[in-house]
């Protein structure tokens, strides 16, 4: 019996290359650290890629194309491919070659009908394939931006009712803007941070956390949006939100409300508001919070944050 690759057949996938490559070469014959990989072997290896990715382009073609006759149907079969494609695609797209090539494939034409999508998990898979797309790829970044995709996350984190959506939405917005000084550029000219602040003020739980990491993640990526962030009230806002309820959302809104008011003079003093009581609630936090070792890090923050608002008093935690 000859196996697929006997046939001539191609793995399909890095593991598929590497397992290759190992049977192809002869015991006793595989070079120590120190020397260079002979011109054979490296051709050997640049041929069996080469041809990985273009079957894996065709691929991402053959997949998008079988998507096109179905966009907009709510069938629940066509729904039921819609997502299968969607999360071949994913799978294909965790390399950056695949992830760039979506777009040149034709892959980006049909994310605003997807993300439209009446099924809720068209939606989301759709989200999640942006971010996979989008994840530590300035090309593909810079793709999604010029296509307008951004306004539609957008519309998903506020408006959708299912609560995937929402999560993955934003996953995908997170993707596109970190380190992408266009992408943030637009996510603030699109008024992305009212979005942030009403995902965190939301019920849910989730939501909420990947809402204040990305609020922190960006003021501390381009320090120059804390201007926006603190003329919009923000500070006050964060600090409502830590007057709730203690839960574990909090831990994560106390660092995006210090890395807000480090190095900024303005949110400083819209911090000590008399009427907002910061004063009051970082004290009562820090002795709430003492000895709870799951709770150690918002216990620092918040000690932070005493010292840096309130640096004239003795701070009630040592650290």
């Amino acid at each position: 019996m000859t196996s697929r690759r006997d046939r001539g057949q191609q793995p399909n996938n890095l593991s598929g290359v590497l397992q290759l490559a190992v049977e192809n070469t002869v015991p006793g014959d595989v070079p120590n650290e120190r020397e260079e990989m002979s011109e054979e072997r490296t051709e050997f290896l640049r041929n069996v890629f080469n041809d990985l990715y273009c079957d894996e382009a065709k691929e991402m073609k053959k997949t998008v194309d079988n998507i096109k006759p179905l966009l907009g149907s709510a069938d629940e079969n066509d729904t039921t491919v819609k997502v299968a494609c969607l999360e071949q695609l994913q799978e294909l797209c965790q390399t950056i070659d695949n992830a760039s090539d979506f777009h040149k494939i034709g892959g980006t034409e049909i994310l605003k009908d997807l993300l439209a999508d009446p099924n809720s998990e068209v939606q989301w898979n759709t989200a999640e394939l942006i971010a996979m797309v989008s994840q530590n790829n300035p090309y593909s970044q810079t793709v999604l931006l010029n296509h307008k995709i951004m306004p539609l996350l957008f519309k998903l984190v506020d408006r959708d009712e299912a609560s995937i959506v929402k999560i993955k939405a934003l996953y995908a917005l997170s993707c596109m803007v970190r380190d992408h000084k266009q992408c943030l550029e637009e996510f603030s000219e699109l008024d992305g941070f009212s979005y942030l602040v009403r995902a965190m003020q939301g019920s849910l739980t989730k939501l909420r956390i990947k809402a204040s990491f990305l609020l922190n993640a960006i003021l501390r990526m381009d320090p120059k949006h804390k201007d926006v962030v603190q003329k919009m009230g923000v500070v006050e806002q964060l600090v409502r939100m830590l007057q709730t309820e203690h839960d574990n959302t909090h831990e994560y809104l106390m660092l995006t409300l210090l890395t807000l008011v480090q190095d900024h003079e303005p949110a400083q003093s819209d911090a000590r508001t008399p009427d907002l009581n910061l004063h009051k609630l970082l004290k009562d936090r820090q002795k709430m919070l003492k000895g709870k070792e799951e709770f150690q890090e918002e216990l620092e923050y918040s000690t932070e944050l005493f010292k840096l608002l309130f640096s004239t008093e003795k701070v009630c935690v040592d650290r």
